[in-house]
This record gives structure tokens, sequence and C-alpha cells, in this order.
């Protein structure tokens, strides 16, 4: 009697052992269902964007690209007189009388992409200067500490190159959509190439002796 009574205790333990596990199991899985779902639910598509640049090769393609703006290549370079971070005046004209060739930076102390770009500019224009290429960097900061910030940061990534302050009418007159934005202007006061956004140094490199009249 003892005996059955034995087995039939451990019978029941074990149900109840067999059936918790399976409770347990259960509930795990649906843990870790839930888990999977707020992994799907934050999984983000990482679609690559390549930079995008024109020059007058490829400026029937970027036609048909409505975020490019306005295609300036083999147009004559809108004309500017702005203020310089010093409080002197500077136009563009000014600097073509000086020079061979120039590039006309738009960017701004807020602009991430510019930062990474600014560096290779300060060596790039170093390389390229005794050569007869200028960079004009178009500061898109807001006022009233534009010239601070400007004259700060320049110091600080050692751009010597000349800087001067859009008052709005440049980035209008050359219709800039996004920061960094180049333009690559020749002798003849054309523009020869033209990027939009973070690209390349090899690139930016190719385009100032296109500028100066290389291939």
């Amino acid at each position: 009697m003892k005996r059955n009574i034995l087995v039939a205790g451990i019978v029941i333990v074990a149900l109840a052992v067999i059936g918790w596990a399976g409770v347990e199991n259960y509930h795990q899985r649906q843990v870790a269902q839930q888990k999977q779902q707020e992994l799907e639910s934050q999984r983000v598509e990482l679609v690559p964007v390549g930079p995008r640049s024109t020059d007058a090769t490829t400026a029937d393609a970027a036609k048909g690209d409505a975020s490019m703006g306005p295609e300036m290549v083999n147009k004559a370079a809108p004309e500017f007189n702005l203020a310089t971070p010093d409080g002197g005046k500077l136009s563009l004209t000014a600097l073509r009388k000086q020079h061979k060739a120039l590039m006309v930076n738009f960017w701004a102390t807020w602009c991430v992409p510019c930062k990474v770009e600014m560096p290779w500019l300060v060596e790039l224009e170093k390389q390229y200067a005794p050569q007869g290429l200028e960079i004009v960097g178009v500061s898109e900061d807001d006022p009233p500490d534009a010239a601070d910030k400007v004259k700060k940061y320049t110091a600080k990534v050692g751009a010597g190159y000349p800087m001067v302050l859009d008052d709005g009418s440049a980035v209008k007159s050359f219709d800039v959509q996004d920061f960094p934005t180049s333009f690559y202007i020749s002798a003849d006061g054309k523009v020869v190439a033209q990027s939009v956004g973070l690209v390349g140094r090899d690139e930016i490199e190719a385009n100032m002796r296109k500028a100066l009249g290389g291939k």
C-alpha cells in the first residue's frame, strides 16, 4: 500500500515537473518572439548614397536630377560681393583678377560633412595655390555671431584661404540646396565642374585641375 502511494507521489511530482517545464518553455518562446518583433520593428534599411557631382561630360545626365539644382556647368559664375569675417568686403570679380582658377565652397560650421572636407581643402589649396588656384569659402552661418564662429573654426583647422559671410544672396544666385556645395571656375569665369554634398578628396583635386585647364 505504502509502495503504491510512493509510486503515485513520484508520478505526480514528475507530471508537475513536466508541466512546469512546458509552461516555462512556452513563456521563454513568447519572450523570444516578442524580442524578435521588437528588433524587426527597429530595423532600418540602409540605402547607400554615393557622392553627387557633375562636370562638363556628365551635365546631360544630371539635368534629370531635381535635387542637383540648376546645372551650372559651362555657365558664367554668378557675381557676389560679401563681407569677410574681419569686416572687409570681397567680390568674385576681385578674386578672378588675382587668380587663374577658383573653387567657391559653400559651407557652415554646423555642417558635419563640411568639417570632413575642410582639412582636404587646406592641403589642396597649399598644393595648387602656386599654380594659380584659390579657394573661397562662403559661410552660411547665421548672424550675429557668424564671423566669430568662422574665425574660430578656420583658425582651428588652419584654413588660410579667403572666407566670406553669405547674406543669403550667394546661396540664392548659385541656387545651393545642400552643404557642402562647390563650384570650380576657370580663368574665363565659367563653371567647369560642380559638386553637391561630400565627395572624395580625389574628385575635389580632379575638379581643381580641371579649373586650372587640366584634364
